[in-house]
């Protein structure tokens, strides 16, 4: 019995270092796409584990072709209800909730994070996941700030802009 059980912590050792070295090498992979520069190496690599080990589930009023691609392409997961989620969102995984509208607090699930889809957007353009208090569903959201817009070029560095550069 004792043989087993070593060969099952074997196996599974072999899974856990194969499953790390298969993300390595997908990470390197998305690097390499970037080219040579180490600067558009390393934002690739970012871009691609922002949101790894997230799980959002979409509400139905928000633009779910849009955030399935960002959550997707920053390395997050996503579900909604209905036809064609590749989850259930009753699975107890979802880690981020993504709705347009405000809820009530009996329907809020604790261990969730309730965000709007600015929130989702903002992460992916600043390159780093955003506190949400700010994002909360029916609050009035921080002010869109423009990743095509450079504030040296316009003089001029909006407080929020000023924020997000310190995280």
């Amino acid at each position: 019995d004792g043989d087993d059980d070593d060969a099952r912590s074997d196996d599974d050792g072999d899974v856990a270092a194969a499953s790390t070295d298969d993300e390595e090498a997908m990470e390197e992979a998305i690097a390499s796409a970037a080219g040579l520069d180490p600067a558009q190496r390393e934002d690739a690599k970012t871009c691609a584990s922002l949101f790894k080990g997230l799980v959002f589930f979409l509400n139905r009023e928000t633009p779910r072709d849009a955030m399935v691609f960002i959550i997707r392409a920053f390395g997050g997961e996503v579900c909604w209800e209905g036809e064609g989620s590749p989850y259930d969102e009753r699975d107890g995984g979802v880690t981020h909730h993504v709705c347009d509208r405000p809820l009530a607090k009996d329907q809020m699930k604790p261990q969730r994070e309730y965000v709007q889809p600015q929130w989702v957007v903002d992460c992916a353009n600043w390159r780093v996941l955003i506190p949400t208090a700010e994002y909360a569903p029916g609050a009035p959201p921080p002010p869109h700030l423009s990743p095509f817009v450079d504030a040296d070029d316009e003089g001029y560095t909006p407080d929020y802009q000023q924020t997000l550069m310190r995280l």
